[in-house]
């Protein structure tokens, strides 16, 4: 193979794994979005597990002031 075949095949390879990076990040963070979204508009009826105690570091924060 001559050098210029060599360097277009390598230059292809690299645009592709570039274009599947980007394309996958992409992808990614839209769906993360999505369920986030999603779970912060849906709820749920009961009990907030740890939320006495999440209220409670919140005053002693703001007593720490």
């Amino acid at each position: 193979m001559s050098t210029k075949m060599l360097l277009f095949w390598l230059s292809t390879i690299v645009i592709f794994l570039a274009l599947v990076f980007l394309s996958g990040t992409y992808f990614y963070l839209y769906f993360r979005d999505k369920k986030m979204v999603r779970l912060a508009t849906s709820s749920i009826k009961g009990t907030i597990v740890g939320y006495n105690r999440f209220r409670g570091e919140i005053l002693r924060l703001l007593n720490m002031r």
